[in-house]
């Protein structure tokens, strides 16, 4: 069974494409559109949810989706020459490098989680807010890092003290390069959100690092440099520590939610597809389609009065021969669909939050 993806096939398509050829440009065309299109869902989910996500902090005149196209420039961009470095490396640190054999739902998935979490720390970077939290999460760290099995050591006598497992300290990978500062914040990033508890923070941080053909052991500061960025970016966004359960109003709202967009794709497939089946305007196939379209355009955030995809959405999930036959044929059963769907949500939520 593969994961299971609110996604279209030809996005699933783009992914696997891509990582199989990176150098054709029209993967690279595809796949940077793709994350352009993930990433400005990721920031409209936060604006239409009202969850903390001040864009306007950061520079007033920028649009989400310019926002999001200089968030990406970072992530895609050629590290020493490499083209999608960062892409490549993530996916090597999930241990996914046979693309060929990966489910292509898989693929998919984890970029998305690339984007997504890409998204979150260059805003941060770009907030920088004081939190008093932030200061807590440094003496937490560093409270760990003094006591077993670690030990703080001056090796190159500079002032500049590191931080290595006791074990190894007869054993420091001398001769191999530091940890790149991305795939340390990834490793920190990754290290946190499997943990419970600061202790096993670090573990988890010591024992990804062993692996790896880096250096075995870090420089105290850009490892608590690291750890409170991740940390902070995850109070930012209000994301419980892995040690207690997502908030109660939080996970209802999530229920309720996904429940309303279900009842919401019973009540197109019934009420409105069905009419233009009957009258010959649509085929069950492309129906079938338009709920997978109307699904990820929920899914996306862009549940927003002044936002106008609609074309998009038609193309990312319609077989491409459809595409240029919009506006003669498909047009008016599509919007009809997709505002039909809006409303039709919209009410099942405030219906549902009122008990009415």
């Amino acid at each position: 069974h593969g994961r299971a993806v609110m996604a279209s096939e030809r996005d699933i398509e783009v992914v696997r494409d891509f990582l199989l050829e990176p150098a054709s440009l029209r993967h690279q065309n595809r796949f940077w559109d793709l994350c352009a299109r993930i990433a400005l869902g990721y920031i409209r989910t936060h604006s239409a949810l009202s969850l903390p996500f001040p864009v306007a902090d950061i520079d007033p005149s920028k649009t989400n989706a310019d926002l999001a196209t200089s968030c990406l420039s970072y992530l895609l961009e050629p590290v020493d020459r490499r083209l999608y470095a960062k892409v490549f490396d993530f996916f090597r640190r999930r241990k996914i490098t046979d693309f060929s054999r990966t489910d292509p739902r898989e693929l998919y998935y984890q970029l998305t989680v690339l984007v997504r979490g890409h998204i979150r720390r260059e805003i941060y970077k770009q907030i920088r807010r004081e939190d008093p939290n932030f200061s807590n999460i440094e003496k937490g760290f560093k409270n760990v890092l003094a006591a077993d099995p670690y030990v703080t050591t001056d090796i190159a006598g500079t002032g500049d003290p590191v931080v290595c497992l006791k074990r190894n300290i007869n054993n420091l990978r001398r001769e191999l390069s530091p940890i790149p500062d991305d795939q340390l914040y990834s490793l920190v990033e990754e290290a946190w959100l499997s943990s419970n508890s600061y202790p096993a923070w670090c573990a988890a941080v010591f024992s990804s690092l062993d692996a790896l053909d880096y250096q075995n052991y870090l420089h105290l500061r850009r490892l608590i440099k690291a750890a409170v960025e991740v940390r902070s970016i995850h109070l930012e966004f209000e994301i419980e520590p892995p040690s207690r359960p997502s908030s109660p109003d939080h996970a209802v709202e999530s229920e309720r939610v996904a429940l309303c967009l279900e009842k919401t794709l019973a009540y197109l497939g019934e009420n409105v597809l069905k009419r233009f089946i009957r009258k010959g305007r649509l085929k069950e196939a492309e129906a079938r389609h338009y709920l997978t379209a109307f699904a990820q355009y929920i899914n996306d955030g862009l549940y927003s009065p002044e936002c106008d995809h609609y074309p998009e959405y038609f193309r990312a999930n319609l077989p491409a021969n459809t595409h240029d036959q919009y506006r003669r044929n498909y047009k008016h059963t599509f919007e009809t669909t997709m505002n039909a769907g809006k409303a039709f949500l919209r009410q099942c939520l405030e219906i549902d939050s009122t008990g009415a």
